[in-house]
């Protein structure tokens, strides 16, 4: 995505944003924080769903799982899904840990 595409959703969402509060006047740049917070949430969102989508693609053809680089942080965000999905997580991670 270029800046003018990402500048114009924030746009977009600036709008949005000063519509649902009700048209107030000087809110501008709060509205447009918000938006950009937002719309980087999105991306890092698409971001981390893209890497999960190649992994599971490249598990599901048979090949290894990247190795974490040294110094990497691991997501603090809790596993999802049913309890054997949830097991299976946490289990692929401390292999890449170990």
């Amino acid at each position: 995505m270029t800046d003018i595409d990402r500048e114009e959703r924030i746009r977009i969402r600036a709008h949005e944003i000063w519509e649902r509060g009700g048209r107030r006047e000087g809110e501008e740049k709060d509205n447009w924080e918000q938006a950009r917070r937002e719309i980087e949430m999105e991306e890092e969102d698409a971001a981390g769903l893209k890497d999960a989508v190649t992994e599971t693609i490249g598990l599901a053809v048979g090949q290894e799982p990247e190795e974490p680089q040294p110094g990497a942080q691991h997501s603090q965000e809790p596993a999802e899904g049913s309890r054997e999905t949830v097991k299976k997580q946490l289990a692929r991670k401390k292999k890449q840990v170990g």
